[in-house]
């Protein structure tokens, strides 16, 4: 099977994520709250190709 670059990471082998959770502030009231993080890529675990 040929290689090809990976479309969802470009090649790099990482994606920006993001999550959203709810969160407790100081006074103990919930907050939206956005996580923003690079991690492997999920289509290709970090291999930077896919097979096709």
């Amino acid at each position: 099977m040929p290689e090809q670059q990976c479309p969802a990471c470009g090649g790099t082998g990482v994606t920006e994520r993001t999550d959203h959770t709810m969160e407790l502030d100081a006074d103990g009231k919930q907050v939206p709250t956005v996580h923003r993080y690079t991690a492997q890529c999920s289509t290709c675990g970090g291999t930077r190709v896919v097979h096709h």
